[in-house]
């Protein structure tokens, strides 16, 4: 009788009957991907024996990445705690029912979007940061602009200035929404009957709790911007650095503008993918917040028989969520203008005079093919973003608001 465990497999035969599955996962294509695009700027070295760098352009990337890296995780964790209960303040007023208006319905949504976009966009900014492969794009994408003697920093220097003007309307929006709310409650149309005790009472807790949620906003939209601008930096950046590819193919060179653009879309791809969560996350809480902002405006227009100076006195607590959803749109922007650019480098490629008396280059041809073919641009979770999908969005909000509309006027 012959044993099984001398029995030698036939060629091709498994060598075990093991049906577990493989402790280590398969990688999918879009690992393989990845791991790709690290490699194609790893062994590109035309850019990199520069020793110099964009001076502005970096100071700003690294001062900005060193407010979010140089805090420790337990003081994250502390003023994060801190933020999500300071947010809860303007719940409780509402809910003990020491207020109510749509004004403070504002406050209260800008609260809790402002504190959920500043945890999600600290922690998804942070975790780009910490990854290799953001950081070899990142100092490519520097080297290759310095080297074509663009200031990048001179580019967004105006950038930085308008996110800390929006910055500083939005802590003075929500300042004035929290005052404006004391003063309705001052006035005849809006007060609420209490004791003499219990409203002296009601008046601290107020104070107390919009003080709180006052100091959580302030740190709250700092972070938010901060991550928004970081964002709106870099895409520009990726925006310069096209600008400067294209300077250097109008020598003619196509040979060589094959491995420089394959370069360049890695470090596109690259840098989007390392963005996109902290993009999505900030998008999605802007669009929330505006929603409300039309769906609670036009609710109280019919439930006000259209008064047009207490729906006024109303809406200037928006401010803050119309500024989040402003900022967001301005940097979405940004990454759709980067897209359009790669789509008409093909078409620019085409257009440059030829060297040769021959018309036809096949060197140009495949450089032309080979940009197409490499679908550079901003992506979001494997998404492009283009301007028609930039468009949309506001094509949806104004849906959104007339299907609203139309549906209160039926009831009213």
């Amino acid at each position: 009788m012959l044993e099984l465990s001398h029995i030698v497999p036939l060629p091709g035969e498994a060598h075990s009957l093991d049906l577990r599955p493989p402790k280590k996962k398969p990688p999918t294509m879009l690992d393989m991907a990845n791991q790709s695009q690290a490699k194609i700027m790893d062994d590109f070295k035309e850019f990199a024996a520069s020793g110099i760098h964009s001076r502005n352009a970096r100071q700003r990337t690294t001062a900005a990445s060193n407010i979010f890296q140089s805090l420790r995780p337990c003081v994250l964790y502390f003023l994060a705690a801190f933020c999500v209960l300071a947010s809860c303040a303007p719940i409780t007023v509402s809910a003990v029912g020491l207020t109510s208006s749509v004004g403070f319905g504002f406050i209260i949504m800008s609260s809790i979007l402002y504190t959920v976009a500043a945890i999600s966009c600290v922690f998804f900014v942070r975790r780009a940061l910490k990854s290799d492969d953001f950081t070899l794009a990142l100092d490519k994408l520097h080297k290759f602009v310095v080297t074509f003697e663009l200031e990048w920093g001179q580019v967004t220097g105006l950038e930085w200035r308008m996110y800390a003007l929006a910055w500083v309307l939005m802590v003075a929006g929500f300042g004035a929404a929290l005052g404006l709310e004391e003063w309705k409650i001052s006035q005849e149309a809006w007060q609420v009957d209490l004791t003499p005790g219990v409203y002296d009472i009601a008046t601290i807790t107020r104070i107390v709790c919009g003080v709180l949620s006052f100091i959580a906003f302030t740190m709250c939209s700092a972070a938010v911007v901060l991550a928004d601008y970081v964002q709106s930096h870099l895409l520009l950046g990726l925006d310069k650095s096209l600008d400067c590819w294209c300077c250097s193919v109008l020598d003619g060179d196509f040979s060589s503008a094959v491995d420089s653009w394959n370069c360049m879309q890695a470090l596109l791809k690259a840098i989007g993918k390392e963005i996109a969560s902290g993009f999505l996350a900030a998008q999605t809480v802007g669009a929330i917040g505006v929603i409300y902002v039309l769906a609670s405006s036009v609710t109280f227009a019919f439930q006000s028989r259209f008064q047009l100076d207490i729906a006024a006195v109303e809406s200037l607590s928006s401010l803050p969520l119309l500024l989040l959803f402003a900022l967001n749109m301005r940097v979405c922007s940004h990454g759709a203008a980067l897209t359009e650019k790669c789509r008409a480098i093909p078409a620019f490629v085409n257009q440059i005079p030829s060297q040769d008396a021959d018309p036809i280059d096949l060197d140009r041809t495949y450089l032309v093919r080979f940009i197409a073919d490499s679908s550079a641009g901003f992506f979001v979770k494997d998404i492009k973003l283009t301007r028609e999908m930039f468009m949309k969005n506001f094509i949806m909000v104004g849906g959104i608001l007339s299907g609203f509309v139309g549906v209160l006027s039926r009831f009213n």
